[in-house]
């Protein structure tokens, strides 16, 4: 059994559905670049996880169609279609991402 928000406050913050955020990315005691997602539903578990259903950003480093991504600017992201749900505590901070079509 899970309740559905459209709004968290964690630490002083509050995270709404269709925010963008980077994500915490530790790897074996390494710290990465986080990781930056749109938020599409936020739940409780029945055990009090507060869990959030995300979609992926992709910079163009972390992309291989068979042949490394060249990138024009530092910024550049890639919307994709990969969907997960992490825990909330991953969240570090809002972003902003200017979409361009």
């Amino acid at each position: 059994m899970r309740s559905h928000y459209n709004a968290l406050d964690f630490c002083g913050h509050t995270y709404k559905i269709k925010d963008t955020e980077l994500l915490a990315h530790d790897s074996h005691g390494q710290m990465n670049k986080p990781w930056v997602v749109i938020i599409k539903d936020i739940t409780v578990m029945k055990n009090g996880n507060i869990m959030i259903y995300v979609q992926w950003f992709y910079r163009p480093s972390e992309i291989f169609i068979g042949k490394n991504m060249e990138s024009f600017d530092t910024r550049e992201l890639f919307y994709s279609f990969h969907k997960d749900e992490v825990h909330a505590e991953t969240i570090m901070h809002k972003c902003i991402i200017d979409f361009i079509t």
